[in-house]
């Protein structure tokens, strides 16, 4: 009791009053207390897009025909691609569909006399074998056939106007060897074979086909060196399966 007594005489003779108030960090009381676990204060919002994280990756396109290998059907093809468009007659799915040639929309390459398929005996084998099944010889080839007929090479000649026009290839041997060519046709189909010995006028051993029916075939020897032109058309339009073979001698 006395020591209470005691301690308010000494503060009202200093002239000082108690501290009722909470204490604060910084600021004024009207501020409020800090807040330690709060963090830092964020930065203001800029409103921009940084965009997204760009991929580092490289592109690996090991065959050149600029697709990366992550897109392409077949990096070690440089025909295959799917930035390109399908092309008759070379066995390959080159706009990487799983639809090869025919049976896709192809854009045909030996529709003219000028720009045949060539088939080469390969130089390892004894016997090269090319085969182009379902051929559809529709109004996208030209009618080269004709053409050569009307200049007076042949024997034998499609009905005008059936089958659309004639695939052309052009036949080169490595080697003395034995050219054999067969083409067949679905029921109803009448293919023809016209095998020439250049692209230019007929001459004397151009060799015809046409016996009316579903097969057709046509076998001559060849030398090394030498080129044949072989036209396939057909009577009654439909697909014509064709075979052609070059052994050695």
């Amino acid at each position: 009791m006395l020591k209470s007594l005691l301690a308010s005489i000494l503060w009202a003779a200093i002239g000082c009053e108690l501290v009722t108030e909470p204490l604060y960090a910084t600021g004024s009381p009207d501020s409020g207390p800090v807040d330690k676990d709060s963090g830092p204060t964020p930065e203001p919002d800029s409103g921009l897009d940084s965009g997204p994280e760009l991929d580092s990756a490289p592109c690996v396109d090991a065959d050149g025909d600029g697709a990366c290998a992550d897109r392409d059907c077949d990096d070690s093809n440089a025909m295959m691609s799917p930035d390109f468009q399908e092309y008759c007659p070379d066995h390959t799915d080159n706009d990487c569909d799983d639809l090869v040639d025919w049976a896709d929309a192809c854009d045909v390459t030996n529709d003219r006399c000028e720009r045949p398929f060539a088939v080469l005996m390969q130089s390892d084998e004894e016997r090269t074998v090319w085969q182009f099944p379902g051929l559809r010889l529709d109004t996208r080839y030209d009618d080269d056939y004709q053409a050569a007929l009307s200049a007076g090479g042949g024997d034998c000649e499609p009905d005008s106007g059936q089958g659309g026009g004639d695939a052309v290839f052009q036949i080169v041997a490595t080697a003395d060897s034995s050219l054999e060519v067969t083409a067949s046709a679905a029921p109803g189909g009448d293919p023809v074979l016209y095998l020439r010995q250049s692209c230019g006028a007929s001459v004397n051993g151009d060799l015809c086909t046409d016996r009316g029916g579903q097969g057709e075939e046509i076998a001559t020897p060849l030398r090394a060196g030498d080129e044949a032109y072989l036209f396939v058309d057909e009577n009654q339009p439909g697909p014509v399966d064709l075979t052609v073979v070059l052994e050695r001698r």
